[in-house]
């Protein structure tokens, strides 16, 4: 798996079934993504996927990037990193 494929996944299994659900936006946890695609020392893919698969997709738009305390702010990759969508 590569992070074009954690992209689409994200996609697919959570970003359409929370719109068809009428849901305008969403917060993601890394390391709950990580857990739940059942990826092995991938958190980097899995960060770099948060951030960029509002590039994919028109209606998805990134408006906040956070990172908790044990995160290293130059790599900013880790299992506590939340990003929050809005839907259009």
């Amino acid at each position: 798996m590569n992070t074009m494929d954690v992209r689409k996944w994200i996609i697919a299994k959570v970003f359409k079934p929370l719109r068809r659900k009428g849901v305008t936006e969403v917060t993601l946890h890394a390391g709950s993504l990580h857990n739940a695609i059942e990826l092995n020392a991938r958190m980097p893919m899995v960060c770099s996927a948060m951030r960029s698969v509002a590039d994919e997709v028109a209606w998805i738009e990134l408006v906040k990037d956070r990172v908790g305390p044990d995160i290293n702010n130059s790599q900013r990759n880790g299992a506590n990193v939340w990003c929050t969508y809005k839907f259009t």
